[in-house]
């Protein structure tokens, strides 16, 4: 049974997370990309852990899910922001809080349940904190897992002119149009040699609106990631047990993120055939199995 649990960052805030598996087993923490709550992760890929042993630590990042919503902050001009992350010029301070912040809840999770170390799993938006996690906090991280992620540079981390204003546009008002256009960007994402019955799509999509739809927090997300510092030079230091895997056919994170990642790290990158900005049935396990087998390395 899945132990849902609500954790006090502050007196003001609360971050939502659950915890899955024995109290004293090995830990991982699963930590989820731009937007996307804690229900975004497969199924098989969360009973491939249970079933080696794991207890699974799950979180729904701040904006996001059942999480605190920032709705208070002024919204950032992604426009601006993007304008100078590709003239090189980062503004930290133009966004609302940074994934070191995101980083920091993390930790603040992992205190509240006296882990004093896990193995940290993030995909996305989730890689870039799990990457901050193992440079700001080394002492707390087993083992590093980057999932089709970036360093932040800018030339490895910008997606295609037509994702991002997919991503930018003011969303529609209605709920079935809100999870049409997100089934659509969905179409975009998805990976070309592992295709999803749509009825499928469209459930989990019903899921996620119903967790908890904030596209204005979606937005303070992605500026967090536009004015993040590169990473890259930081990620050569790095010596937590690292794994870095990326999809053949990623259009909103490109392949040259996940190979940068590797090359900072000095590990080998490991590159799925086929497989676009998700994991995929009929991949999701397979994805599971090798993250298994770096933990049992790293451990």
């Amino acid at each position: 049974m899945w132990q849902t649990r609500v954790m006090t960052i502050s007196s003001s805030s609360l971050l939502h997370y659950e915890v899955i598996g024995p109290d004293h087993a090995a830990t991982i923490v699963l930590i989820q990309g731009l937007g996307l709550s804690a229900l975004a992760w497969p199924s098989a890929f969360i009973e491939h852990f249970l079933s080696q042993g794991y207890r699974l630590v799950l979180i729904d990042n701040r904006d996001c899910g059942l999480s605190p919503v920032y709705d208070h902050l002024p919204n950032p001009n992604l426009g601006k922001l993007i304008l100078n992350k590709a003239l090189g010029v980062v503004g930290r301070s133009s966004a609302s809080y940074q994934l070191d912040d995101m980083a920091d809840d993390v930790v603040a999770i992992l205190d509240v349940l006296n882990i004093a170390r896990a193995h940290v799993v993030g995909i996305s938006m989730g890689g870039m904190i799990a990457q901050l996690l193992a440079l700001n906090y080394p002492h707390r991280v087993s083992s590093l897992t980057s999932i089709m992620s970036t360093t932040g540079e800018r030339r490895a981390s910008m997606p295609s002119t037509r994702l991002l204003r997919l991503l930018m546009r003011t969303r529609p008002g209605e709920r079935d149009e809100r999870i049409a256009e997100a089934f659509s960007f969905w179409q975009l994402l998805s990976s070309p040699d592992y295709p999803t019955h749509h009825d499928e799509v469209f459930e989990r999509l019903n899921q996620f609106y119903d967790r908890g739809y904030h596209p204005q927090g979606t937005m303070r997300q992605l500026a967090a990631i536009i004015t993040a510092k590169p990473r890259f030079k930081a990620l050569q230091q790095c010596a937590v047990p690292a794994m870095v895997l990326h999809g053949s056919h990623d259009p909103l994170v490109p392949l040259i993120g996940g190979r940068r990642t590797a090359a900072a790290l000095r590990v080998p990158l490991k590159i799925y055939q086929g497989m676009g900005h998700e994991l995929p049935p009929g991949l999701d396990r397979v994805v599971a199995a090798d993250i298994t087998e770096h933990l049992t390395r790293s451990t």
